[in-house]
């Protein structure tokens, strides 16, 4: 199987509409920061600002599934071939561009299906109904490991899966509540933002973290195994799919200097032609020292939020009314907000800038 690769030429209409300075307020003592770029690299933190603003990186997604917000590049994709994965280079096949939440899809969704109380018995059966129940609306997601991961301690090196019960308890870092993140991104979208329902969606963060029965025995590892087991399970029940979820494999350190947050349909900021276009200018620094980028495609959190509102009563199957779902939808969606932004939080300082990436006329 040949994956297909981006097509380099295609620059949109997709402009920085603002850009924040970070929140603070994240993991004190995070390695991931901002602080004294600007000082000690300003040619390359201009550099990254300029190919930001120029929206060369932004391409239309090659790809029906999606990946993590991680800014790492790719140096292997492992994808479903029978009952197993085979494993590509990315050197031999190109990359797989696809939308980027934290965790990828099936993680994000696991912080939107406890925040509506619909948990079972543990992160990994949900996972495992996530699935089912996307593939239903023609949703598949992928995820990541990484060079750091110690599978051995249930570590993956995807932090947001790795941490997903440390990024909804919210202990990690300095802020009191992701509320006030949750109200910034929300912002920059049509859609509203209530504190009432982040409350809602806190509290029931709260008793899941509060669950050890249903936590006990679930880590990184046990939930990439029931995620890589749902993509298998999925393609084969979908064999007329020309597109796979994959899992790819980062390498090198992270070295993320900007959040890229995106509300276009359908693109994303491309990781890999980045590091191409900084190699470019800096062809004297090793690519493993280039600034990276983590992203967010803001748009396939509603979409992953509008799948999850739909989905019938779990222990029934009674399909909801229309008044229903429109309120797990607000659930869902701040949730699912909540939980990149949880995930800016615990992984990073948050002194990160946060670049707002958009069509004038989307916003």
């Amino acid at each position: 199987m040949v994956l297909a690769t981006i097509d380099s030429d295609e620059i949109t209409n997709v402009e920085v509409i603002e850009t924040v300075p970070g929140p603070g307020g994240g993991k004190q003592d995070a390695t991931i920061s901002y602080k004294d770029f600007e000082q000690e690299r300003p040619e390359m933190a201009l550099a990254l600002i300029e190919i930001i603003n120029s929206g060369e990186c932004m391409v239309r997604c090659t790809h029906e599934d999606d990946g993590c917000v991680d800014g790492r590049c790719v140096c292997e994709i492992a994808y479903p071939e029978g009952d197993d994965f085979a494993t590509v280079s990315v050197e031999d096949n190109g990359d797989h561009e696809r939308a980027k939440v934290a965790g990828g899809g099936y993680i994000t969704a696991l912080a939107m299906l406890q925040a509506l109380g619909d948990r079972g018995t543990s992160p990994e059966q949900d996972i495992a109904y996530l699935a089912d129940q996307l593939a239903k609306q023609h949703i598949y997601c992928g995820g990541h490991i990484g060079s750091h991961g110690k599978f051995g301690d249930g570590l993956t090196d995807c932090g947001a899966n790795d941490k997903e019960d440390v990024i909804i308890s919210g202990k990690a870092y300095e802020a009191e509540s992701p509320a006030g993140g949750v109200a910034l991104l929300m912002s920059y979208s049509k859609d509203v933002y209530d504190s009432d329902v982040t409350d809602r969606v806190l509290a029931r963060w709260a008793e899941t973290t509060g669950d050890a029965n249903y936590l006990i025995d679930s880590n990184g590892v046990t939930r990439l195994e029931a995620a890589q087991d749902a993509i298998l399970k999925t393609e084969k029940n979908n064999a007329d799919r020309k597109k796979a979820a994959v899992i790819k494999n980062l390498g090198a350190n992270h070295n993320e200097k900007r959040l890229i947050v995106n509300y276009e349909d359908g693109y994303t900021f491309s990781q890999t032609k980045l590091r191409r276009l900084l190699m470019e200018r800096f062809p004297e620094v090793s690519p493993d020292e280039l600034p990276q980028v983590f992203v967010c495609d803001y748009w396939r959190v509603q979409t992953l939020a509008n799948a999850v509102a739909c989905f019938s009563e779990r222990d029934s199957s009674r399909e909801r009314d229309d008044m229903e779902v429109q309120s797990r939808r607000d659930i869902a969606l701040h949730a699912g907000v909540a939980f990149q932004v949880g995930t800016y939080l615990t992984l990073t300082d948050a002194t990160l800038p946060i670049d707002f990436v958009s069509t004038p006329a989307s916003v």
